[in-house]
């Protein structure tokens, strides 16, 4: 059994911890099965009866897609002249502005709009 192993994305097992909905893989270091926890951060916790194998894995949510739509928007409005929209970034909107753009897009009807309803309705079978 090897002591340290982090399966490839597209070999990985995930699990869903059954109270906080915390999503991760299975891992092993120092020879011991562990969760790597699906965040930029390198955490591992105990593998137990807690986590439960994730059937339906997707790997994205609403606020993922709302963001590729977001960077497909700067392009758009790159290309139409409008730098005010071209080069706000996803980091620097409030969480007001993150809730609106996740839950609507672009306020007004036209092209973006029909971008922004074109990436949700795109990838919306690969979040949850």
């Amino acid at each position: 059994m090897e002591p340290e192993w982090d399966p490839e994305p597209k070999d990985r097992e995930y699990f869903r911890e059954c109270t906080s909905g915390q999503l991760g893989w299975l891992v092993r270091r120092e020879g011991v099965d562990r969760i790597k926890l699906d965040r930029s951060m390198d955490i591992c916790v105990p593998y137990g009866i807690d986590w439960l194998a994730e059937s339906d894995h997707r790997p994205l949510n609403m606020a993922h897609l709302a963001q590729v739509a977001f960077a497909a928007d700067r392009m758009l409005n790159r290309f139409l002249g409008n730098q005010e929209n071209a080069v706000k970034q996803w980091e620097t909107l409030s969480d007001e502005q993150r809730r609106g753009w996740i839950e609507t897009g672009p306020k007004r009807e036209g092209m973006r709009k029909d971008l922004y309803q074109s990436v949700m309705v795109a990838l919306a079978r690969h979040a949850k």
